[in-house]
């Protein structure tokens, strides 16, 4: 656990945990499996860096093994990443959108998913080479990722 301290006594006094609320936590729908590098983009999704290159390519080796665990379970892409997601260690809830009540109720069984240790390292090795690499400037999820805030950092931008 995460502790914080005004001095070496007070540590051993106080422990603060931390928890987070994860947003996005299907990447813009990306991890939802119905998107690939083919698929039209609305302009909103043009202008995400997330569906950009070479972002792209890697989100979608990401989706790959998600889509992989996710028949190995019975389950779809979506189930598979918010139970990984609600899986960390720290994690509190999991926000996503949706538009249906279909969506809404498939996205809350996730909660009943069994992942093995396995499926959930392998899920957790992509997530880690997802980022590795990355700009630090990066902002993934402002949705203000113009083409010269893209073209600034070094990332091509997909008409």
């Amino acid at each position: 656990m995460h502790s914080c301290s005004l001095n070496q006594k007070r540590e051993r006094e106080t422990t603060i945990e931390r928890v987070w609320l994860t947003y996005s936590s299907l990447a813009v729908g990306l991890l939802s499996g119905k998107y690939d590098k083919d698929t039209a983009l609305a302009p909103a999704q043009r202008a995400n860096v997330l569906f950009n290159e070479p972002v792209l390519s890697r989100a979608l080796r990401v989706l790959d093994a998600v889509r992989d665990v996710a028949k190995e379970v019975d389950a779809s892409p979506s189930q598979v990443a918010l139970k990984w997601v609600i899986d960390r260690d720290l994690t509190a809830s999991a926000l996503v959108g949706t538009r249906s009540v279909k969506n809404l109720e498939a996205n809350i069984e996730a909660v009943n998913l069994h992942l093995t240790r396995e499926q959930s390292d392998r899920l957790g090795e992509m997530s880690q080479d997802f980022w590795t690499l990355m700009p630090p400037e990066l902002e993934m999820w402002t949705w203000d990722n113009s083409r010269a805030s893209l073209e600034r950092i070094g990332l091509s931008v997909n008409q």
